[in-house]
C-alpha cells in the first residue's frame, strides 16, 4: 500500500517453499497489477539464513544494494522539517525515502548499512532536513539497506536471533560505516508477533544468542536483564552494544592495516 507500482515489480515476498502456492494465491486475489513476486526459501530456514538467501539473490540479479524490511512494517514521516511528530507516509514520500538511501549508500564512504529510525525515540535526534537527521554508528533493526557484496562478505548464522546486531558490529570492527536516518520512521505492532523468528524465539534461544553475541564481540556488548509487563519474552536478556567503540576499533584496525602497506611498500622500493 506504500509502495508504487515500480517498486512493487521490483518487491519480493520470502515465504517458505511449502507455502508459496498458498501466498501466490492470497497476491493475486488481493493485488492488482503489479503483484509482488515471490522468492521461495527452505522451510527450515530460521531469519538468518532467510536474509542470507536474500542477500544471495541480490548478487544473482546483479543488484549492487538490496533492502530488506519485516514483513509488518509502516513507514512514517515528520510532519516536516520543523516538526518531529510522525504520520503515515504516502506512496511519494515513501519513494522519496527510498531514493534518499540509495543515494546516500553511493555517496558516503565506506557506508555499508543504512536504514530510517523506528518510531520510538524518533523525536530525539531534533527536526531538520533528512541530511540534518542523518546519524552514523546507531542502532539498526527491522529496515537494513545492505551493500551487496558487503554484506556475503560478512560471517553469517554465528547467533540464531539478534543477528542483524551481530552483522552491524562486524561492519564497524572492519572500518565501514553503518546510518541511520531520523527524517523517516518504521512502525511494528510487537516484539514478538506471528511469523519470523517467533515460531523458534523461546527465552532460551533468544539468551543463549545474547550471551553468544557477547563472546563474539568481548567489551562492546553488555549483557542486561529486560523486565516488561506480560507473558512470552516479556521477561528476558537485552544487549546493549557500544557502537561508537565498535567503530573506534575498525578505525584502529584500518589506520593497522594502510601501515602495513605503507611499510610493504616501502620494503619494496628498497630492494
Amino acid at each position: 500500500e506504500q509502495l508504487s507500482d515500480e517498486q512493487l515489480s521490483m518487491t519480493h515476498v520470502v515465504v517458505p517453499l511449502s507455502q508459496v502456492d498458498t501466498y501466490r494465491q492470497k497476491l493475486d486475489a488481493e493485488w492488482d497489477d503489479p503483484v509482488p513476486q515471490v522468492l521461495a526459501v527452505s522451510d527450515s530456514y530460521r531469519i538468518g539464513e532467510t536474509r542470507h538467501a536474500i542477500g544471495r539473490h541480490a548478487r544473482i540479479q546483479g543488484h549492487d544494494r538490496f533492502l530488506m524490511v519485516d514483513d509488518d512494517i509502516r513507514f512514517l514521516v515528520r510532519q516536516s522539517i520543523v516538526d518531529w511528530r510522525l504520520r503515515e507516509a504516502s506512496i511519494g514520500e515513501v519513494t522519496q525515502m527510498l531514493s534518499w538511501m540509495e543515494e546516500t549508500m553511493v555517496r558516503t564512504r565506506g557506508l555499508s548499512l543504512l536504514s530510517v529510525s523506528p518510531r520510538e525515540g524518533n523525536n530525539r535526534a531534533g527536526v531538520g532536513t533528512p541530511e540534518d537527521l542523518f546519524r552514523t554508528q546507531q542502532r539498526i533493526h527491522r529496515v537494513y539497506m545492505w551493500d551487496t557484496l558487503e554484506f556475503l562478505s560478512l560471517e553469517h548464522l554465528r547467533v540464531t536471533v539478534a543477528e542483524d546486531f551481530d552483522l552491524a558490529l562486524q561492519t564497524l570492527r572492519r572500518g565501514r560505516q553503518i546510518g541511520l536516518c531520523y527524517y523517516w520512521a518504521h512502525g511494528q505492532r510487537t516484539t514478538q508477533d506471528t511469523g519470523g523468528a517467533s515460531d523458534y524465539r523461546t527465552r532460551e534461544v533468544h539468551d543463549a544468542a545474547i550471551r553468544r553475541l557477547a563472546e563474539l564481540h568481548p567489551g562492546l556488548v553488555g549483557i542486561v536483564e529486560k523486565r516488561n509487563a506480560g507473558g512470552g519474552l516479556a521477561e528476558r536478556l537485552e544487549s546493549r552494544c557500544s557502537w561508537g567503540a565498535a567503530a573506534e576499533e575498525g578505525a584502529a584496525w584500518l589506520a593497522g592495516q594502510q601501515e602495513q602497506r605503507l611499510v610493504h611498500t616501502d620494503d619494496e622500493s628498497a630492494e
